[in-house]
């Protein structure tokens, strides 16, 4: 604005091809600034670390450190928490689920990405033991057949207990404000059976479960809605599964029984698309191949990994587009949007800050005494005792970092902006609007 000003106010001045190609170029320089302004203001809402917490990740009763995804958003005061959890074989490193924290984090969600041994999904869920039948097992995958393999469902979930431990320990947090869950696969049986387990989640959005594709499906009978209501709400709960997925079946292929048992509500008809969302939100919805756009992988549309174009998501995995920017109400934006609105139970949460925290590991001091049965209420875990990030003394993460950097150039940028319209006042260029 300053460079066109000036070249107008100089208009009469006569014609200098060298120093109009000179201004030409430095016109740029004003709209160069504010999209990295822009690019650094978005960038620097959160900061993303790093956390551990003690977990089964090598086997039945290991104790090893495990990593969270930290996302910390800016703003004063404390905020919920929010915890994605992956589904089996998904990798800790992939980034696509990134969107998700994201969108959480700037609804003011402190976001957390736990890993956790889901290379196997023990196929007795309900069953607070060793393992006896995994599904890689069954599929003939024996890799993890003396270890990972034997985690039963219930210890993984105990153990996701102990990284919300860590998270609510964090400065900024606070869960009574709320508590919100989502998973995909493994990750949904997780978030369902953490709900039943621990009193502080308030809202849950499962993906992609229900019957397991096995004979026996009374293996799952404690994560039936009749078992789950006694834990957590149906209005606290809204679940998504495509229209190929075949946990949707109870007796016949894709016959759709498995939403209305899972979720507690019935909505008629086993066509998809089937919304059965309530007017709080909360319900299920069945996902037609049909919703999605003709550019979406068609191996992805309706099916278990409805979002990606893998499955399970890895390294190098992005999101579908329609999944991404659509309004329909299995999209994310649509989701998690209403997760972070039936989770949050209190006022006072900040908004979407790059002020980094020393983020606490816990050290808990003891192992929580086993639960009978997955419904029933477990021992409560210690009180951990939180150490300091091995990176906390540097003062911004690598997302603060960039966006200082993009902060500064922004700076100079806009000097030379300044610099640049002088100059154009001096050379008495009439064409720069050009």
């Amino acid at each position: 604005l300053l460079l066109c000003s000036s070249c107008f106010l100089r208009s009469a001045q006569p014609f200098n091809p060298e120093r109009f190609q000179s201004g030409y170029l430095m016109m740029w320089f004003p709209y160069l600034s504010l999209l990295l302004g822009l690019m650094a203001k978005h960038t620097a809402a959160i900061t993303v670390s790093e956390a551990t917490y003690k977990g089964p990740r090598t086997g039945p009763g290991t104790n090893v450190d495990t990593k969270i995804k930290v996302m910390i958003p800016d703003g004063a005061g404390k905020f919920p928490v929010f915890m994605w959890l992956m589904g089996t074989g998904d990798e800790h490193a992939g980034e696509a689920y990134h969107a998700f924290g994201i969108h959480m984090a700037t609804a003011g969600y402190i976001s957390a990405i736990p890993d956790y041994p889901n290379e196997d999904f023990c196929l007795q869920p309900c069953k607070d033991e060793q393992c006896a039948s995994s599904l890689m097992v069954l599929y003939g995958e024996t890799k993890w057949k003396d270890g990972i393999s034997k985690v039963g469902q219930p210890e993984k979930t105990r153990s996701l207990m102990k990284a919300l431990d860590v998270l609510c320990a964090l400065p900024k947090s606070d869960c009574s404000l709320g508590v919100a869950v989502a998973g995909h696969s493994q990750g949904a049986w997780a978030t369902v059976q953490l709900a039943t387990l621990d009193p502080r989640v308030t809202a849950i959005a499962p993906w992609s479960y229900g019957y397991l594709d096995i004979s026996d499906k009374s293996v799952g009978a404690c994560f039936v809605a009749a078992e789950v209501d006694k834990k957590i709400p149906k209005e606290k709960r809204r679940m998504i599964i495509g229209a190929k997925d075949d946990l949707n079946a109870l007796n016949e292929p894709y016959d759709m029984k498995g939403p209305q048992a899972f979720s507690g509500y019935a909505c008629d008809g086993n066509t998809a698309p089937i919304d059965c969302i309530q007017s709080d939100g909360s319900g299920y919805y069945v996902i037609a191949e049909s919703e999605y756009a003709a550019s979406d992988p068609g191996h992805s549309k309706a099916t278990h990994g409805f979002f990606g174009n893998a499955d399970p998501v890895v390294v190098g995995t992005r999101l579908l587009e329609t999944f991404i920017n659509g309004t329909k109400k299995w999209n994310m934006a649509p989701m998690f949007d209403w997760l972070a609105g039936a989770a949050r139970s209190g006022t006072g949460a900040g908004n979407a800050t790059l002020t980094p925290t020393p983020t606490p590991t816990p050290t808990p001091t003891t192992t929580p005494t086993p639960t009978p049965t997955p419904t029933s209420t477990p021992t409560p875990t210690p009180t951990p005792t939180p150490t300091p990030f091995p990176n906390s003394n540097s003062t911004e993460s690598a997302a603060s970092t960039s966006a200082s950097s993009l902060v500064g150039l922004s700076q100079i940028l806009i000097f030379l902006t300044i610099f640049a319209s002088e100059a154009a006042v001096l050379s008495g260029s009439p064409h720069c609007w050009r």
